[in-house]
């Protein structure tokens, strides 16, 4: 009876942060964040469940206890696999698979540490917490890897050379068509070709 009172507990505690208790608005802007990142993703409904519930400790402080009355272990005041195959709907074991969208996309990360994956605990990436408290911020991580495109070359093939004009004119009007930067590979021979 404990157990169950305590699953039903940390649902409730969920579903109020998810804004789907009858009534009651959201706790955090997550019910559109998560739809985005389910759409854009492609996460089924457990696995959108088990993305709140790795975030819900950063969300609510009341989740870390809830956790471990869960799991009946003081110690244990963090969310894991078994806890989302037990607690959260349509529960499947693939979700927690390399090439699955929660951990190929790095959304949330269960350190193995030597135990069952099962049993680590279960964290949203920093970066999926803040968007989902309506913090939608460039990941800091890709702050080596981009940086705003200022080119010395001109506008005409006199400065350019035909294919380089080519791929120019193509990058400059896809970047005016879209709301933000778009993601560009450029490739080639070598740096004064890219």
């Amino acid at each position: 009876r404990e157990l169950g009172d305590a699953l039903a507990a940390l649902r409730a505690r969920l579903e109020r942060l998810a804004g789907d208790a009858a009534g009651e608005p959201a706790m955090i802007p997550a019910p559109r964040a998560l739809a985005l990142l389910a759409e854009r993703l492609g996460l089924s409904t457990f696995e959108q469940q088990t993305l709140l519930l790795a975030a819900a400790t950063e969300l609510d402080t009341r989740v870390a206890g809830l956790c471990a009355a869960a799991q009946r272990d003081p110690g244990r005041p963090f969310p894991t696999w078994a806890l989302a195959l037990v607690l959260l709907d349509e529960p499947t074991w693939d979700a927690l698979a390399p090439g699955q969208p929660l951990r190929r996309w790095r959304l949330v990360d269960a350190p193995a540490g030597g135990g069952p994956l099962t049993l680590a605990p279960l964290r949203a990436d920093e970066r999926v917490v803040h968007f989902l408290k309506g913090l939608n911020q460039l990941d800091p991580r890709l702050d080596a890897a981009l940086a705003p495109f200022e080119s010395s070359f001109g506008d005409t093939e006199d400065d350019l050379g035909e294919r380089q004009h080519g791929a120019f004119l193509a990058i400059r009007a896809r970047w005016q068509q879209e709301e933000g930067p778009p993601l560009i590979l450029l490739t080639g021979p070598g740096a004064e070709a890219r």
